[in-house]
């Protein structure tokens, strides 16, 4: 491991948690600046009210915050603790609510943490605040609470500073320095501070950093209200230092209550969007005290103190001694931003980290920064899961507004956002309008998810009863359109798929070295495989058809794999390009693909001439595709890529062809049921960089046939788990991600995607078991309080063989 030169901006609980982190694994060289003073820096941090819980529907977030706690809960500044493990209670005011605890629960057990649900007078036993009498149930943890995040910062790093550390207070960081795209250090009023590695974790103020290096990071900083009561009667009895009960999370009043000694602390999300600019961000750091404590805004307060007191009426009549608008960063999604920059070697960020999650992040970011295989993958808080039209200012700036705003809203895994839409559009966007498609969005691209004009097909089909969470969201016409699609074709918008070009003298080399298989076969050949890191673990899985001696197209999963090839390529004469913007994509799967397309094309299409897994330059309809005879349905097809200036062209030509023969367009629920019944994994849903190509059920494709990066690491791991295949017996539930497995009562897996199975009668889910876990035996899936049945099946329910696939 490399002894670096490492800079880290800002010294609130994320950055002194990093430098912490840093110099337990041997860095000794590392500096922490901050604009104010040491420890109290006027930050987030300063002010954080410190409520620490792990649950979560994000493993990810559930394993920072378990490293947090169980960390903090060592640490004291003299002797006094960091944390206070007192509880915490969510309270239902709603059966919506109180069914969503229940799930909460089940979030919990799958990440092997313990939660229950309590009654309204359980409830009130534990916190004297709560009146029973005005809402209907609870979900409690132990072992969680209030996390004292200035002294946690404190503790962290005098660490730190026993270690080698240097902190700098009262210093103004004024911008990045860097000597071509390389980091040099930090600018300062008083100076540069060199290093090899610079982490920007500076809360609010770090967006006016990273811009200085060409980086922008979507984030908003959010005021967020708090007051502080006077003493409250009920409170003031067996007193235990700063916490003694459980902090409790009201829901609907957008609100959450602990205690700050004998009395009552409240935070509120249930107002509007109140952001601050970065200028004003940089304005608050030069004119104010406590730059990130803002004067409190009454008005906006108003209403989520009379939803609190209406759960506490005991806090009727009581004044504030203090109250203040509080600033802390959000970003787009609601998750951290974490990782390395793309455009400039050396610059990391470690941002939009609540203090929840905080030591916990800091630790897989210091284990990436050292070059260990981190043990929490942050992959979806990687900085580079960005698409540049997400990070136009106007689109983050509205995405933060909205997850301020919803901070408190019950979500739904297939929930699409509110706005912004029509951010990104397929060229044929128009004409699935006109077919009454049901669009949600991914990374800005809208995507049908069912076509209405398909409703028809619903006549004589059996739909079963589902129930009333995995219906939201969905229609029984994906239903049909996956029938159809078996039956005859589906034509299928895949434009949001990541179509990557590599070409040069070298592209051949460094593709076989890049996937964990040799890919260059010769032209016209199609290579599924794996993208592997260092450590063995999957970056992406990806279709690679090589077009040319030189030059070869990738269908990835995310702006990730184009960083990733990237930052691999050193050494190699390659040029590796995005396309995604420039083109498109239409997928034609059935068993009529063939005729839909055979008279639109002067390609020979039969299965002598154009096999499975190979790609050929075609004229479709008069235009230019690359044709890859490949699916993700399990049946026969082609995806054509074409330029976007002809997609409508394309479109509209094949869907001509498709309506002769009985073909209809398809969306993303048929999509989703079609490859679960055929075992197809998804990258970032049901695999991702902690698991190996063995581990997820895909070591039949990689090969020891070369030099390729990552994979003897991969072959030397033992996992203790392994992705399968669950067939439910009961039809009327189906499963969503996190939701837990168990056998004879103990929770041993999860579920990763789930969805009805058409053509095999019966719901199908990929979830992770114990290695131990084999095929045919029984399981029970938790699914909002009910146990459904299933068992484990082969990884394929649907034409095991592939017979289809090959015709």
């Amino acid at each position: 491991m490399a002894n670096l030169k490492i800079v880290i901006v800002g010294a609130g609980i994320a950055g002194t948690g990093l430098a912490d982190e840093l110099t337990q694994l041997g860095q000794r060289d590392v500096t922490v600046v901050d604009q104010g003073p040491i420890w109290k820096t006027g930050g987030a941090t300063s002010h954080a009210p410190g409520l620490m819980t792990r649950t979560s529907a994000s493993k990810m977030m559930h394993q920072f915050a378990d490293y947090t706690i169980s960390k903090l809960m060592t640490m004291d500044v003299a002797g006094l603790p960091c944390f206070y493990p007192v509880g915490s209670i969510e309270v239902a005011l709603t059966q919506e609510r109180l069914d969503y605890l229940v799930r909460r629960t089940e979030f919990a057990a799958s990440w092997s943490f313990s939660a229950e649900m309590l009654s309204p007078e359980e409830c009130a036993n534990l916190n004297p605040l709560l009146d029973p009498n005005t809402f209907i149930g609870g979900f409690h943890t132990t072992g969680e609470g209030i996390g004292k995040a200035l002294r946690s910062a404190q503790a962290q790093g005098e660490r730190a500073q026993s270690l080698g550390a240097t902190f700098i207070g009262n210093t103004t960081v004024t911008g990045i320095e860097t000597v071509g795209s390389k980091v040099a250090g930090v600018r300062t009023e008083t100076g540069v501070i060199p290093a090899d590695l610079v982490v920007i974790a500076a809360g609010g103020w770090g967006n006016s950093i990273a811009a200085t290096a060409g980086v922008t990071l979507p984030l908003v900083s959010m005021e967020h209200q708090y007051a502080v009561t006077e003493p409250v009667s009920v409170l003031a009895k067996g007193r235990n230092g700063d916490a003694s009960v459980p902090f409790v999370r009201i829901y609907e009043a957008g609100t959450y209550v602990r205690d700050e000694g004998d009395k009552a602390g409240i935070g509120s999300f249930n107002h509007r969007a109140l952001p601050v600019t970065d200028a004003d961000m940089v304005k608050n750091a030069a004119n104010l005290a406590d730059p990130s404590m803002l004067p409190f805004t009454q008005v906006d307060w108003d209403q989520a103190w009379v939803e609190t007191l209406e759960v506490m009426p005991v806090l009727s009549g009581l004044k504030y001694e203090q109250a203040y608008n509080g600033v802390f960063p959000y970003s787009s999604d609601g998750l951290p931003l974490m990782g390395p920059a793309p455009s400039v070697d050396g610059l990391w960020v470690l941002e939009c980290v609540w203090a929840t999650h905080s030591v916990g992040a800091a630790r897989s970011l210091a284990q990436a920064i050292c070059g260990i295989a981190p043990d929490i993958d942050f992959a979806p808080a990687d900085l580079t899961r960005f698409d540049t039209p997400e990070l136009v200012k106007a689109d983050y700036e509205q995405r933060c507004d909205n997850a301020y705003i919803d901070t408190y809203a019950i979500h739904h895994p297939a929930e699409p956002s509110t706005s912004p839409r029509g951010v990104r559009l397929s060229p044929f966007y128009s004409e699935q309008e006109k077919l009454g498609a049901a669009f949600f969005d991914t990374a800005g691209w809208e995507r049908p998810r069912w076509f209405e004009s398909n409703a028809g097909l619903l006549a004589g089909l059996s739909v079963p009863a589902r129930d009333s969470w995995s219906s939201k969201f969905w229609s029984p016409i994906a239903g049909a359109e996956h029938l159809r699609t078996r039956e005859i074709a589906g034509v299928f918008d895949m434009t949001s798929l990541r179509r990557i070009q590599v070409s040069g003298p070298d592209s051949g080399k460094f593709l076989n070295y890049a996937a964990a298989r040799n890919v260059a076969r010769g032209i016209g050949s199609v290579t599924y495989t794996m993208l592997l890191d260092h450590n063995g673990g999957i970056v992406s899985d990806v279709t690679i058809s090589q077009l040319a001696d030189d030059r070869f197209l990738i269908g990835g999963n995310s702006p990730r794999d184009v960083v990733w090839l990237n930052s691999i390529a050193v050494g190699f004469d390659v040029q590796i390009s995005d396309v995604t913007n420039e083109t498109t994509c239409i997928a034609v799967w059935g068993p009529q693909a063939r005729e839909i397309l055979a008279p639109i094309t002067d390609t020979d299409l039969t299965n002598e001439s154009f096999k499975y897994f190979t790609a050929k330059e075609s004229s479709v309809a008069g235009v230019s595709t690359t044709a890859v005879r490949v699916s993700y349905v399990g049946e026969l097809g082609w995806e054509l890529a074409c330029d976007a200036s002809e997609g409508l062209k394309l479109w509209n030509s094949v869907m001509s062809q498709a309506s002769q023969v009985g073909a209809i367009p398809a969306g993303r629920s048929a999509l989703t049921s079609l490859r679960l019944e055929k075992g197809y994994r998804a990258w970032g849903s049901d695999m991702s960089r902690e698991d190996t190509p063995a581990s997820a059920g895909l070591d039949f494709a990689v090969r020891s046939d070369g030099d390729h990066l990552g994979l003897a690491t991969a072959a030397s791991k033992v996992s203790t788990r392994r992705l399968r295949t669950l067939s439910l017996t009961d039809i009327e539930i189906v499963p969503t991600a996190g939701q837990p497995i168990s056998i004879d009562g103990k929770t041993v897996g999860y579920v990763t995607s789930a969805e009805f199975g058409w053509s095999v009668g019966h719901p199908v889910a990929l979830g992770w078991l114990p290695n131990g876990v084999t095929e045919g035996e029984l399981v029970q899936i938790s699914c909002g309080g009910e146990l459904a049945n299933a068992v484990v099946a082969p990884d394929a329910v649907f034409d095991p063989t592939g017979s289809k696939i090959r015709v």
